[in-house]
């Protein structure tokens, strides 16, 4: 293939994401480097509407029919005083959500910027990175211990809240906030009749959430901060039940043979982060590589998704008309996104009030202060 060598380098929805559009201009040689990491949980499993046009764009919308994802109907939330709001997918004119098999999902994605015309390379980890006057020379390490250098005329860092490349390049991370999401998978009955509606409650030492996953599983995750983890051992296993059994509305809404087992938790931080630049010369980052945001707002992936259509363009906008105003609008458009993002998170923790007085909502409100 001829034309300018994009690396991109993570193969999670915003990599593949940035390949597909990338791949709509046509003209480049497209490159995706996948490390592999798989994890047992990820934060963010479900989509909301606003997704399906950007994967509409993509042309990849038809993954969403397949039988490996739920068809989402919305949410019931316990928040800022004890009755429950609701709020209808059905009625959103763009159509509903989804409680989507991740990994599943992630690999589907993958698979179709490959189909599209992407080399992919599996098990390849970036090692080091070198500017050079056309672009960069990157070495990566194989799952076998083998090393190899590309060169490339572009670089997209999609390789997550790491930003493995931008941080070679000596660029800063700045953190607004971090909360720590305590997940567990559990394995219901395949006659057990669940709800297809997320449920989220604020409690005492955070929030929680929950949600039917594809596989006859659910999900239910305790959202609190390090300081309080460490002090009650809520990574502890009985703890967490413990903190489960005193939520008001979440303890009736799950199946009642969930309540008496004890979980496999899995630790994950979830910070609200921003790299202090997003782009630079034949380089720019995108989803929690550039930007990463706090699972309350349920926006990750589809955060990824538009980032990843947007820096494709943008991309085959830089080469098209040789100049950096289309990279510098794709800077301009992220760091504008992550106000907008900051503005609804303070929004969402301010709202919550019968709280406020304990630690974990009042450090959330001195930061929205």
């Amino acid at each position: 293939m001829t034309g300018k060598i994009i690396a991109i380098i993570g193969g999670g929805p915003a990599g593949s994401a940035t390949a597909l559009s990338l791949l709509q201009s046509g003209g480049h040689d497209v490159r995706l480097f996948n490390a592999r990491q798989r994890s047992k949980i990820k934060i963010g499993e479900s989509i909301p509407p606003a997704a399906t046009p950007v994967l509409e764009r993509l042309g990849v919308s038809h993954l969403l029919s397949e039988k490996a994802h739920l068809a989402c109907s919305g949410s019931v939330s316990i928040w800022g005083d004890n009755n429950p709001g609701y709020n209808d997918f059905w009625l959103n004119p763009v159509g509903k959500g989804f409680h989507l098999d991740r990994n599943q999902f992630d690999l589907q994605l993958y698979k179709q910027a490959q189909s599209h015309g992407a080399q992919c390379f599996d098990g390849w980890r970036l090692h080091s990175v070198t500017q050079q006057t056309s672009g960069f020379k990157l070495l990566f390490k194989l799952e076998n211990g083998e090393e190899k250098s590309v060169s490339a005329d572009f670089v997209v860092d999609a390789s997550g809240q790491g930003a493995c490349f931008a941080r070679r390049l000596g660029v800063a991370r700045n953190v607004l906030d971090e909360v720590i999401c305590l997940s567990a998978i559990f394995s219901v009955p395949k006659d057990l009749e669940v709800s297809n509606r997320t449920f989220a409650e604020a409690t005492e030492n955070g929030w929680w959430y929950a949600a039917r996953l594809p596989g006859d599983k659910i999900i239910v995750s305790l959202t609190s901060d390090a300081t309080i983890i460490k002090e009650q051992a809520l990574a502890s296993p009985e703890k967490w039940n413990q903190q489960l059994h005193r939520t008001q509305g979440l303890k009736k809404w799950l199946p009642s043979l969930l309540l008496q087992q004890l979980p496999d938790l899995q630790v994950k931080s979830a910070p609200s982060a921003i790299l202090s630049c997003v782009v630079g010369t034949r380089w720019l980052a995108v989803g929690d590589a550039a930007s990463s945001y706090d699972p309350l707002t349920s926006a990750g992936i589809t955060k990824a998704l538009m980032h990843g259509e947007q820096a494709g363009a943008a991309i085959a906008r830089f080469w098209r008309e040789k100049d950096n105003q289309a990279i510098n609008d794709y800077q301009d458009m992220v760091f504008d996104q992550f106000s907008q993002y900051a503005s609804l998170r303070n929004q969402l923790y301010m709202s919550e009030t019968r709280y406020r007085r304990q630690p974990f909502w009042r450090r959330r409100q001195l930061l929205s202060g």
